[in-house]
């Protein structure tokens, strides 16, 4: 089993620690004993003093190897620990953070490029999953509020009814800020008539403003006109967009899509979805909608054309 670098390094301060006590006692107990001999045993005293001389610069080599040893021994430990064993063990930690479900989690490391690097990379890691996850919760949001429409629209006979519910449950499943439907003039601008609201003061299709159905820049008249989704993923990104800014920082959403309602070739509307935060119509969740949107004018054309 592989020690761990807590372990090793407590290993490095002990065998330190043992060299240190080792060179003390070669310096102080045979260099006596040494010494002690030398003057009762060599009898010319030139031969004494040399001898001692020798000895004493034998001892100042011995102190300074023990200070030398004794920095090394401290300071050893504590660059590991601050360039090697800190960085990891942060490291670990935010992985293990991660583990239960952090992806707040971050790791702050100033130990060296290999580190930094290493630690840049498990942040990127994390910031993806973390986008990832969001966006996994955006999609089942969605396919919820889609199959609860789904399940309205194979029971409501109602027209007026039927489209109400469905933005509610948009809003209220779906967790969308605001989805209202209007219904197509018969017109080359792609004007469009709101029908049923949800998310937006007392839910009256006539509280909608006038600046969402404007064919210049609504994504709604667009849809209608052009047959297809119209998004905008940053509301507030845009100048040509301006018009409905004031719109959107009063009901808190940033994005809007506009699907066009469309069957038997025929365009009957458009259903507008606003949501919090920019970028929230990706890929799947646009298909996913356009089902939803192709379904509906399915059913709407059903209630209007069945037993007549």
């Amino acid at each position: 089993m592989k020690k761990s670098l807590r372990f090793q390094s407590v290993l490095m301060i002990l065998l330190h620690i043992c060299l240190l006590l080792l060179l003390l006692w070669a310096a102080t107990v045979p260099l006596e004993q040494i010494q002690q001999y030398a003057t009762d045993n060599i009898g010319e005293i030139g031969n004494r003093v040399a001898f001692q001389e020798n000895l004493v610069q034998m001892g100042t080599l011995l102190w300074s190897a023990i200070v030398f040893t004794a920095a090394i021994g401290f300071a050893t430990p504590l660059l590991i620990s601050r360039w090697v064993l800190n960085p990891i063990l942060s490291i670990r930690n935010t992985i293990r953070q991660a583990s239960r479900g952090d992806l707040e989690a971050r790791v702050q490391v100033q130990s060296g490029k290999e580190f930094e690097a290493l630690a840049n990379e498990l942040n990127r890691m994390m910031e993806h999953r973390k986008q990832e996850q969001a966006r996994m919760l955006d999609i089942n949001r969605a396919l919820s509020a889609i199959s609860a429409c789904r399940h309205v629209m194979i029971y409501e006979t109602d027209e007026k009814q039927l489209i109400q519910e469905i933005c509610r449950i948009l809003v209220d499943i779906g967790t969308y800020r605001m989805a209202w439907i209007g219904y197509a003039e018969d017109d080359p601008h792609g004007n469009v008539i709101p029908a049923a609201l949800a998310g937006y003061q007392n839910e009256s299709p006539n509280a909608v403003p006038a600046s969402w159905t404007d064919t210049a820049f609504s994504p709604a008249a667009r849809a209608v006109r052009n047959r297809h989704s119209a998004i905008i993923s940053d509301v507030f990104g845009d100048p040509l967009f301006s018009p409905l800014q004031a719109e959107a920082t009063r009901h808190g959403f940033a994005s809007i899509i506009a699907l066009p309602l469309s069957a038997n070739q025929r365009i009957l509307g458009a259903l507008t979805i606003c949501a919090e935060k920019p970028g929230a119509f990706e890929t799947e969740e646009v298909r996913l909608l356009t089902e939803l949107t192709d379904d509906m004018a399915h059913g709407i054309h059903a209630i209007r054309y069945t037993d007549k």
